[in-house]
Formats: C-alpha cells, structure tokens, sequence
C-alpha cells in the first residue's frame, strides 16, 4: 500500500504542487526532501518533473546512468511525464496561507488525496510539513505532539 504525498513550492504569492504516489511518510519523502532538496532551485526541479511515483535523491540520472520508469535507477526519481511519458501534472494554484494552516493543508492534501504534505517556503528557505490528521500512529514516535492541520519545519525531525 501506498502512503500518498502532496510536495509543493510557494514563494508567498503562487504555489505549485505536485502528486507523489510511493513513501510520503516522514522517513521517506520527509527525510528525502530534507537531505537532498534543500535549496530553492532542487525544490523547483523537483516540482519541475510533475508527479511523481517514487522521489529519490537525484531529481535525474548523471550522464552515463541507466534510468526509465520500468527500469530506474535506485537513486534516480521516478517522474509520470519524463519516464513514462504521461502529461505533466502540476498544480497551479494562489498561496492560500492567509486562509490559515487548515485551509492550505487539506487544499494541498487535496490535490494528491494525501496523508502528507510537504510545503517549501521560499522566503525561509525551508521545507515545512503537515498531516491531514493525528501524527499518532506515524512511524515517528516523536511526531505524537504534532496536531494535524498544522505546519511544522521539516528540519524538526532531523
């Protein structure tokens, strides 16, 4: 079974958003994100890509790697529209954080039906992340005093 994950980049007045089908938990996409998209610029190519069935280290192959959607390469994410050729889906859509944290969680929560949604805020310069409903039960045993619709920085796990 899947853990879906909405991944998403606002820089205080646009968002863009994209689907993640595979390992949206904390200790999957969450430490992912956290190690190797730290910069604006990965979190774009990463968003770049369009949804996505597994993310990886890589947002592409180095020249010389083997990588497609049937045969990738473990370090490579799998995107639907580079390597399985599907449309490119991203998600376009005004920055709703003045609406509150509810409202723009479960809106990106929405587009992905998305346990997890990880949010990269340009302006800070970090990931933030929030969960539709109780951390408790999360692979996490640290994430019990989490509330849900809520954000938190992503580096509060690591």
């Amino acid at each position: 079974m899947s853990t879906h994950a909405t991944i998403a980049v606002t820089d205080g007045t646009k968002c863009r958003a994209i689907y993640l089908h595979w390992d949206g938990y904390l200790s999957g996409a969450g430490a992912i994100l956290h190690d190797y998209y730290d910069t604006k610029e990965k979190a774009r190519q990463l968003i770049q890509l369009g949804g996505l069935s597994v993310l990886k280290e890589l947002v592409a192959p180095n020249p010389g790697m083997s990588h497609s959607f049937d045969m990738p390469n473990e370090l490579v994410t799998v995107a639907y529209h580079r390597d399985r050729n599907e449309p490119l889906e991203i998600n376009e859509l005004s920055d709703l954080s003045i609406s509150g944290d509810k409202k723009f969680i479960q809106h990106l929560a929405d587009i992905s039906n998305a346990e997890y949604v990880y949010l990269f805020d340009e302006r800070k310069e970090q990931w933030l992340v929030g969960k539709t409903s109780d951390f408790v039960g999360s692979e996490r045993t640290d994430c019990l005093k989490a509330n849900p619709f809520t954000w938190y920085p992503l580096s509060n796990w690591f």
